[in-house]
């Protein structure tokens, strides 16, 4: 089982490994949330004014619909929309 390369569960003793590629992290992948304080929450807030435009009108038309469905249930629920005839 073992006696080539590194060996079995540590024993040294096979033949010299070659393309040994070893990895490391930069400082900046290391330290990732460094300036997560000062650049994240700028960042946040840009990133929500940015979607702004996309939100706010349908938040609206929502809002907008819930209120009239509202009063009108209320409405037709009430004894003057059932004498209204507004079913």
């Amino acid at each position: 089982m073992g006696g080539h390369g590194i060996g079995w569960w540590g024993r040294f003793g096979g033949p010299k490994i070659r393309g040994l590629v070893i990895y490391q992290l930069s400082p900046s992948e290391f330290k990732a949330n460094n300036h997560l304080i000062s650049h994240g929450t700028f960042n946040l807030f840009r990133r929500v004014v940015k979607q702004l435009p996309y939100i706010v009108p349908a938040g609206l038309l929502l809002w907008g619909v819930t209120t009239y469905g509202k009063k009108r249930h209320e409405f037709l629920n009430s004894k003057a929309g059932s004498d209204h005839g507004g079913h």
